[in-house]
């Protein structure tokens, strides 16, 4: 299981996550991230020592983009991403082709997320959801 600490930093806060993120513990950081969203109104996530991490993993990341757009909150990466969060994303199909880092819709350089629906679970109109 991964660790995660929130710091203060040049205009906002700073996530820095740490250690393995996949599917069994990432749940664990969803709220973290709400919290962050909340708290700031710029965050970025420092991926430098993440890892490994896996598919539900790049989900919080895309879900909390959309957060962020919802709520009018920065949401960006840090310069700095850990070579195993890489070689994840290239697998997921998630690394820029020249390898050069992650393009996550709503995660941009200038902070600017576009506005989407959020972190909660959809609610359905009836129906059933098949996974």
């Amino acid at each position: 299981m991964g660790d995660f600490s929130m710091r203060d930093g040049d205009g906002g806060g700073v996530l820095a996550l740490t250690g393995e993120w996949t599917r069994e513990c990432v749940g664990e950081l969803r709220q973290c991230v709400l919290d962050a969203l909340e708290a700031h109104a710029r965050v970025t996530v420092d991926l430098s020592d993440a890892g490994p991490v896996d598919a539900a993993f790049f989900q919080l990341l895309h879900a909390a983009g959309l957060e962020a757009g919802r709520q009018g909150v920065g949401l960006t990466l840090g310069d700095e991403i850990s070579a195993s969060v890489l070689e994840a994303a290239a697998r997921a199909g998630f690394a820029a082709s020249d390898g050069a880092g992650l393009t996550l819709k709503g995660f941009d350089g200038d902070g600017a997320s576009p506005p989407a629906a959020g972190l909660e679970p959809p609610q359905g109109e009836g129906g059933t959801h098949a996974a």
